[in-house]
């Protein structure tokens, strides 16, 4: 469900229900500044639905969200994401019936229209399909409503992606590519202009980087954490120990493999990208999600698709969170933009309020 036309004081709720935390953004606007609140949780690996709605009812007391209007993400895991061509005449929901073989009473199916593409010389359009089994959608809207919420929208994940990096970083380039790294899985986007170009999940995120660990070294999933977070610290020089160098370099030929792999299938989506819509060479690529602040892949990524990579940061919307919110805030704060002022806000630009 798409949304327009919210413009008020308090935005909507962004609700970013991640596999390991939660996350809840809301956007406000005063008379001279905008400003946010936010809140995350660790989202418990085996709760249920009533705990699930629990943690967030308390989530919005204790982050004194204003309103119960919100609007939730789809993830990875609730969605079904392809792309299709169509000629002239053809509609998405047969190609999607008969292409994917999905029961399209089953299914609650959005799409995108990325574009023209030439296919053995002749244009075809572009279509980005997200399906997610209505049961699904039916489960995600119960748990916010037990929670509180009147829920205003689900969207997928992707797009809110494109808007909070559109509304709230000042990057300067038309056609951007971002990787959004997150615990069991990662998604590639591109954007030109604002106008969602590619989708693309990879079953590659940091689960598979602790479970590599886990492995090499013989220890439990929580330690294997542990030992990434200690070699994160130390790579970048944060630590105040030194790990212990047999254990620094299993950790890091870990992280390497996994890194490697996940920078080479971005790379091909820069190909197809560049290929299919015979568009601007993409030169700069922005890492959000949880996983986005590992060194090794911020360098693998910018070797294998020749281009600038940076860690995106929403700077300075509050002056009670030090230095704005990090990349895994993104896809909540995507959501909770939707339909409010755009907020731009640059490293060196004051801020400003304009009209979406």
């Amino acid at each position: 469900m798409l949304l327009k036309g919210l413009t008020c004081r308090y935005g909507p709720i962004g609700v970013d229900l991640g596999l390991s935390e939660i996350k809840l953004v809301q956007v406000t606007r005063s008379s001279y500044r905008p400003a946010y609140r936010c809140i995350a949780m660790p989202r418990p690996a085996a709760a249920g639905d009533e705990e699930i709605a629990g943690l967030i009812k308390g989530m919005l007391h204790k982050g004194r969200f204003v309103g119960n209007k919100a609007i939730c993400s789809l993830g990875n895991d609730d969605l079904r994401i392809t792309s299709i061509r169509l000629a002239d005449g053809q509609q998405v929901m047969s190609q999607v019936a008969s292409g994917l073989g999905l029961d399209t009473s089953q299914y609650c199916i959005q799409s995108i229209h990325a574009g023209q593409v030439h296919q053995h010389g002749r244009s075809r359009q572009e279509v980005i399909v997200f399906a997610a089994m209505s049961q699904v959608i039916d489960a995600r809207v119960r748990v916010l409503d037990k929670a509180g919420l009147e829920v205003l929208g689900l969207e997928p994940a992707a797009c809110a992606l494109v808007r909070g990096i559109y509304n709230a970083t000042s990057h300067g380039h038309d056609a951007v590519a971002t990787v959004d790294v997150g615990l069991g899985s990662s998604t590639v986007v591109i954007a030109q202009a604002g106008q969602v170009r590619l989708v693309k999940a990879i079953p590659i995120g940091m689960q598979m980087i602790y479970t590599q660990i886990s492995q090499r070294l013989g220890v439990e999933q929580g330690r294997a954490r542990t030992l990434y977070l200690d070699w994160q610290r130390s790579a970048s020089g944060e630590g105040n120990d030194q790990m212990d160098r047999s254990i620094y370099s299993a950790v890091d030929d870990a992280v390497v493999g996994v890194t490697e792999r996940l920078a080479g299938e971005v790379a091909l989506c820069l190909r197809y990208y560049a290929v299919a819509f015979r568009g601007q060479r993409i030169d700069l690529i922005l890492l959000a999600g949880g996983g986005a602040h590992n060194q090794r892949l911020g360098a693998s990524i910018g070797t294998r698709c020749n281009c600038q990579v940076e860690v995106v940061c929403l700077p300075g919307l509050a002056d009670d969170v030090a230095g704005g919110l990090g990349p895994k805030w993104l896809v909540a704060f995507g959501l909770a933009s939707k339909g409010t002022a755009r907020v731009t806000a640059g490293p060196k630009a004051g801020l400003s309020l304009q009209e979406a």
